[in-house]
């Protein structure tokens, strides 16, 4: 009957693992006012990038993610580009905010917004090859304009997955 209370406590201190703090993931370069919300998965990692009233960047990673942006899918987005920063390749696709409904339905702005979607694929790194194409990092942003994209994108293409948790 002892054990009960300890594995009670053990159970909660688990499903309470959302902490908030500066460092993003991989290390990201967060905008004035922007702050972290970690949340960990069973294999996977996420985050949440938000300031109040601004963009709500959602992050995903882990061994078994899968990659949100795939090229396969490119005339199903309105656009696409594969893009290598700092020896790093990210995938980029926008597309209509309904793809991926819910994802941001606190934001007040989310209406009409298009869906920014960014993969970083780990087997696309040397280093992390041995993992194959479903190891990824995935970041979700509705966007309503050139600005919010500008903000996602400057944060966002920061990731870099030596530094940090992914």
């Amino acid at each position: 009957m002892k054990i009960f209370p300890i594995m009670l406590l053990i159970l909660l201190a688990g499903s309470a693992q959302v902490k908030s703090q500066d460092k993003a993931p991989g290390d990201i370069r967060l905008l004035p006012g922007y702050h972290v919300k970690w949340s960990a998965g069973l294999d996977v990692v996420s985050a949440t990038i938000e300031k109040k009233e601004g963009l709500i960047i959602h992050y995903v990673g882990g061994i078994s993610e899968g990659r949100i942006v795939k090229k396969e899918d490119k005339s199903r987005y309105k656009w696409y580009r594969e893009q290598i920063i700092d020896g790093r390749r990210f995938l980029l696709a926008l597309t209509s905010a309904d793809r991926k409904g819910g994802l941001d339905a606190g934001r007040k702005n989310s209406h009409g917004a298009d869906l920014l979607l960014i993969t970083y694929p780990w087997a696309a790194d040397g280093a992390k090859a041995f993992v194959g194409e479903s190891s990824a990092s995935n970041f979700t942003v509705a966007v309503a304009g050139p600005e919010e994209m500008m903000d996602a994108l400057l944060m966002v293409l920061t990731f870099d997955p030596t530094k940090g948790r992914f």
